[in-house]
């Protein structure tokens, strides 16, 4: 679940840098081919820090901070 939430936020990144590529088709060669397990390991930090960001946002905006 957690994964498919990370891949979700890079897959049109990633489609948009590679028009000829698909993400379904690099993680499939991933399984085989240390090059694109790089490749999707870089793509997969890049949501990871997406994720981060959006954390620390919610953080610092007062419209998210609870009711005292």
């Amino acid at each position: 679940m957690l994964r498919a939430r990370y891949e979700s936020l890079v897959r049109d990144d990633y489609e948009r840098a590679h028009p000829h590529d698909s993400f379904d088709d690099l993680k499939r060669r991933a399984r085989f081919s240390k090059e694109d397990q790089g490749l999707l390991r870089d793509w997969m930090d890049v949501a990871a820090a997406r994720i981060r960001q959006c954390r620390r946002a919610e953080v610092n905006d007062p419209a998210h901070s609870p009711e005292p």
